[in-house]
């Protein structure tokens, strides 16, 4: 059965966004998009409505739509996938990494180079996630594969969540 989609996801894209100061991006995101995937080098497109349901896993079906259309966004909830493709790092650096914390950072960036993918944001510049690492040859050796194997996209200005802060509110200088 495939995902019916009663709404336009491009539309639904634009405010989004905007809301990351990235409107210039709305003018054209399948192409975008396409460039994206091309880049990225993808073996193939997957696309949820074109997913064979006869396969051999099981899942909620109903979960999985839910989640696909992304009203967890607004509503500030989470999604979890047990073994994902693609592992999200929020805040890195934020504290410097106990010896545990560093060796399990290592073998989780090492294991996962080449074989998946993951997204990482911090408020450090790259260069300065060395001193983060207990061991500086761990963490060479972890930041040497995702350094030459990542697109780097720096966000400078004030922070984000200042424009949500109440006081921006009351000046007219929140976002939105």
């Amino acid at each position: 059965m495939p995902l019916e989609i009663d709404h336009d996801p491009i539309t639904e894209l634009t405010p989004l966004l905007k809301r990351l100061q990235l409107g210039s991006m709305a003018a054209t995101p399948p192409e975008r998009v396409a460039l994206q995937l091309n880049g990225a080098g993808f073996e193939e497109t997957c696309r949820l409505e074109d997913f064979d349901w006869s396969a051999s896993i099981t899942l909620d079906r109903r979960l999985l739509y839910a989640v696909c259309s992304l009203e967890f966004l607004d509503k500030h909830e989470h999604v979890l996938f047990v073994t994902p493709d693609l592992l999200i790092l929020d805040d890195l650096g934020v504290h410097r990494l106990t010896p545990q914390q560093s060796a399990a950072l290592y073998e989780l960036i090492i294991n996962r180079h080449r074989a998946s993918s993951c997204v990482i944001t911090s408020n450090r510049a790259v260069d300065e996630w060395l001193s983060l690492f207990d061991d500086p040859i761990l963490g060479n050796s972890a930041l040497d594969r995702l350094a030459n194997a990542s697109y780097q996209i720096v966000i400078e200005d004030t922070s984000y969540r200042e424009r949500l802060s109440p006081h921006c509110a009351l000046l007219g200088r929140g976002g939105d």
